[in-house]
């Protein structure tokens, strides 16, 4: 993840990160696991994986590959968290779609994933089900596996809607995204910071999904 980082966006981790393996403490000291669906953890300086989640057990069973992606997921949080977009709580879709899409993107980039393999991915997972919300209903709401889906979807759509407009180059959009965390890092409001690096307001983003949503134009390539 980080040798992706530094050459596919030109930034990195670059300040001490405490990384734990965790099992019967939790990803915290003193908080016992309680083995439930919650697999990492990730923050300034701080990255952690519970090996007790039954989640966590299942995918390194069955999928060593998306389990790898979760530890990839988490290191981007400690990312965004150095850059200063890490507020979940004022754009959530974006902080989390952001961290599945460049962990997928870094895991392509190894040679450890194929672009096919991240479409089965994200279909797999149904993000365009009826029981899925709005994607502007997710600045501040929660999930789970369809709407994570959901969430990496919109990312994707957004570099090419970023790529197509020319406000994100072509050969690496993905810096788009760091645009956004450097501005928000430096005290730009969110939807101010989304525009200049995306070249659309949220809200159309919003508008343009959602009227693709339900035409069923929107592909997961």
């Amino acid at each position: 993840m980080q040798r992706y980082m530094e050459r596919s966006l030109g930034v990195g981790v670059h300040e001490h990160v405490e990384a734990r393996v965790a099992r019967k403490n939790s990803c915290r000291p003193f908080e016992s696991s309680a083995g439930g669906a919650l697999m990492g953890e990730g923050d300034k300086g701080f990255l952690c994986v519970d090996t007790s989640s039954l989640a966590w057990q299942y995918l390194v069973r069955t999928d060593f590959v998306a389990a790898t992606a979760i530890s990839a997921h988490e290191y981007v949080h400690v990312l965004q968290a150095e850059l200063g977009c890490l507020q979940p709580g004022e754009y959530r879709w974006l902080v989390e779609g952001m961290a599945t899409h460049l962990a997928w993107r870094a895991l392509v980039s190894a040679g450890h994933a194929s672009e096919a393999r991240v479409v089965r991915e994200i279909r797999d997972d149904r993000p365009l089900s009826p029981t899925v919300g709005l994607l502007s209903g997710y600045e501040r709401g929660d999930g789970r596996d369809q709407e994570y889906a959901l969430w990496h979807l919109a990312v994707r759509r957004l570099l090419r809607r970023a790529m197509s407009s020319g406000s994100a180059s072509r050969s690496r959009p993905e810096t788009a995204l760091v645009r956004f965390c450097n501005l928000v890092g430096h005290g730009r409001r969110w939807h101010a910071a989304f525009e200049h690096s995306f070249g659309l307001p949220v809200e159309r983003f919003y508008a343009n999904f959602q009227s693709d949503r339900r035409r069923g134009a929107l592909i997961y390539r």
